[in-house]
C-alpha cells in the first residue's frame, strides 16, 4: 500500500469512528422528565422533573384503626374512613377530616410526608405517611391519646 492509500484508509477509518461515536448521544432518557431527549441512547443523569405539591403524597382517604388510651391504658377502638384534603393558601396546609368518625376537621401542617396538628379544640398531634400507610398520635385533653394507623384507599 502506498502512502496515499494509507492516508485515505486512515481518514475513512477516523470518519467511520466519528460517525459511530456521534450516534451514541447522551442525555435524559426518561420520557416523564421535562428535558427528555428522544435521540439520547445513554442517560447522563441530567433529567429534570416538574415540581409537584408534596401534599399530593398524603391527600386521600384512609381506612383507619384508631385506638384510644387513657392514662396509658387501652380504652376503646374505632375503624373509620379519615379523609385528608389540601387546604388554605399555603403549600404546607392539610385538613384531616372525619377524625374519630365525628365529621369535624383538624388543620395540619406538613413537612414532606410528616405532619403536625397544632393545638385546636383540645387536640394536637403528629403523624406521617409512609408509602400508602398513615400513622398518627393525637393527644386529647384529660390524658387521653389516639393512636391511629391506616391504609390509603
Amino acid at each position: 500500500m502506498n502512502k496515499r492509500s494509507l492516508a485515505i484508509a486512515a481518514i475513512t477509518g477516523m470518519c467511520s469512528a466519528f460517525m459511530f461515536v456521534s450516534c451514541k448521544k447522551d442525555g435524559c432518557t426518561d420520557a416523564a422528565a421535562t428535558n427528555y431527549e428522544e435521540k439520547a441512547k445513554k442517560d447522563d443523569g441530567s433529567c429534570k422533573y416538574a415540581v409537584t405539591d408534596s401534599r399530593d403524597q398524603i391527600v386521600g382517604n384512609y381506612l383507619i384503626t384508631d385506638s384510644v388510651f387513657v392514662g396509658g391504658v387501652f380504652s376503646e377502638q374505632k375503624v373509620y374512613v379519615l379523609q385528608v384534603t389540601k387546604g388554605g393558601t399555603k403549600k404546607d396546609t392539610l385538613y384531616i377530616n372525619n377524625f374519630w368518625n365525628e365529621g369535624g376537621s383538624l388543620q395540619a401542617i406538613t413537612a414532606g410526608t410528616n405532619f403536625s396538628i397544632p393545638s385546636q379544640t383540645g387536640l394536637s398531634g403528629l403523624g406521617k405517611v409512609t408509602g400508602s400507610t398513615m400513622t398518627f398520635t393525637i393527644e386529647q385533653g384529660g390524658g387521653s391519646e389516639h393512636k391511629g394507623k391506616g391504609t390509603k384507599q
